[in-house]
């Protein structure tokens, strides 16, 4: 029988199916392990917060929403790297990262051009929490005598090959 006074380490390994959850523990027997095999998200909140250590896929890898390499990837195409060579650098593939700088160039011009968030997510079809995290993103970079320079440049450059498509469509029509 385990003392009050001995430290007991609570740890949950949680492995994540669409449509089931396996617990695995070394308790099986308890009664507070038996009630986690109906579990689901806000169970694991609330055990957080209760103080035991819940530990899921998420925890090691950058499976969760709160990891994003959105950042690193748009400074690096303002610091000029290309596509590939900022897959390579930061372990992405090319239409990932086309993806982030993709996004992000198309929120910063239609915030440029005078959009509302909600505007912008209407025109370029992307998630209200996408949207708001590129226009935050944007702002950071903004204040940076640094990376104004740089996003200044860049945003320019898509401003003015956005305008010739547009002209050019404009043409043969």
């Amino acid at each position: 029988m385990a003392s009050k006074n001995r430290f007991r380490f609570d740890i949950l390994l949680l492995v994540i199916f669409p449509l089931r959850l396996s617990v695995l523990t070394s308790e099986s027997g308890n009664s507070f392990w038996r009630r986690l095999c109906s579990l689901n998200i806000p169970c694991i909140q609330q055990l957080r917060a209760e103080g035991h250590r819940v530990v899921t896929r998420a925890t090691y890898t950058d499976a969760s929403a709160t990891i994003s390499h959105d950042r690193p990837i748009v400074k690096h195409f303002l610091l000029n790297y290309t596509e590939t060579e900022i897959g390579r650098r930061l372990n992405h593939t090319l239409a990932r990262v086309e993806g982030y700088i993709k996004d992000f160039l198309r929120i910063a011009v239609a915030h440029r051009q005078g959009y509302t968030p909600e505007g912008i997510r209407h025109l370029t079809g992307l998630a209200k929490g996408v949207v708001e995290k590129h226009l935050a993103h944007y702002a950071e970079l903004s204040v940076s005598p640094f990376w104004r320079e740089h996003l200044e440049r860049k945003l320019r450059f898509y401003e003015v090959s956005i305008g010739a498509d547009v002209a050019k469509k404009g043409a043969l029509s």
